[in-house]
């Protein structure tokens, strides 16, 4: 982002914790950028990834996050002050800015040999965004919850690698088959060799597909 510390402080003061437009957000990675009422804009989560206290950085013309920060109040996001947040925000900021660019290029690396793992055991994990734009992105895979988080928890007994935290939605996609969770590159798990998630991944098809046949 390339925001200095008193910018960052201030775009996080102005910002909306709320999303009224509801913007498409970067889960404090790259940020990113998209039009909203023909503005091009920003919007940064902080505490996904960067393990600030929570809340935004709007980022974009000067009127136009103006125009935005009364959403606060409307929507109940509205603190007594909020330096503490901005505080917090700022230093995981300083903290792992320098991480940004090799977690985005780490799971875009991941996502097609993943997306490969699964249709190589008949199964299929979809990436949203395709090509991922930061270091999350949302991920669909067809099947039940049950039998999704039962596979998930067979390859954490054995491998001890929990793949999902939790599913978000099910019957969802354009076939209302798939559920989806989010995957994010985060400063623990950037080390880990791709041949790991590519294994826990094989795994976790292997014991789906014993499901679904028995």
């Amino acid at each position: 982002m390339g925001l200095s510390r008193s910018r960052f402080a201030s775009a996080l003061l102005v910002s909306t914790q709320a999303n009224p437009h509801h913007l498409p957000t970067s889960s404090a990675a790259l940020p990113c950028v998209h039009c909203v009422c023909g503005v091009p804009c920003a919007r940064v989560r902080v505490e996904q990834g960067l393990g600030g206290m929570t809340g935004a950085a709007l980022l974009g013309r000067a009127d136009f996050v103006a125009a935005a920060s009364p959403w606060r109040r409307r929507l109940g996001g509205n603190p007594f002050t909020s330096m503490p947040f901005a505080l917090s925000c700022r230093a995981a900021y300083e903290t792992h800015a320098g991480s940004f660019e090799a977690r985005w290029h780490k799971l875009r690396t991941l996502a097609p040999q993943l997306s490969r793992t699964a249709a190589s055991h008949g199964g299929s994990l979809r990436f949203v965004p395709a090509e991922p734009q930061c270091c999350q992105a949302h991920c669909y895979i067809r099947g039940s919850a049950e039998q999704l988080d039962a596979a998930r928890d067979e390859v954490l007994a054995e491998l001890d690698i929990k793949l999902y935290n939790k599913l978000r939605a099910c019957g969802v996609g354009p076939g209302k088959d798939e559920c989806y969770f989010e995957i994010t590159v985060g400063p623990n798990n950037i080390e880990i060799p791709d041949d790991v998630f590519v294994h826990a991944w094989s795994c976790f098809f292997e014991a789906l597909q014993k499901a679904e046949s028995s």
